[in-house]
């Protein structure tokens, strides 16, 4: 499971990646970026391209989050559910874990993971990773 679970990290990191260097590489591309003889407006298009930088891969990953996966999460198979009652997280919880775990600490908080033991953003939101088992119906 530990190799799935980084096996699944590299593969958020790697998409969040190339949708921010994708990002950046369109805008870099526009003439006009930087152009203008205002100062404001030079402002503002920086400000527009640091938006678009973090909300594009939050879109991306925001897809899955409502099943309580990621991407990354979604190709290994593996799910985050609820510590107390194993149901899939929502949304909402998997928006903290993320901004826990991966932008605010730089992943720092997924450490203790290596060691077997449940991250500071699982102890946080009351969360753990499971394997994936989809219920027939």
């Amino acid at each position: 499971m530990l190799v799935k679970r980084i096996v699944s990290e590299l593969i958020d990191i790697i998409i969040m990646f190339a949708a921010v260097v994708g990002v950046l590489y369109g805008l870099a591309n526009l003439e006009f970026l930087g152009s203008f003889e205002s100062g404001l407006l030079n402002t503002l298009a920086l400000v527009s391209t640091l938006i678009m930088c973090i909300a594009v891969p939050i879109l991306l990953q925001s897809l899955f989050w409502q099943e309580g996966r990621s991407i990354g999460k979604n190709y290994v198979g593996l799910v985050v559910v609820d510590s107390l009652t194993k149901e899939k997280v929502g949304f909402s919880t998997m928006l903290v874990r993320e901004a826990f775990s991966k932008w605010l600490s730089l992943w720092i908080m997924c450490i203790p993971i290596f060691f077997g033991k449940r991250g500071v953003h699982e102890n946080a939101t009351q969360t753990e990773v499971r394997v994936y088992i989809k219920k027939r119906s």
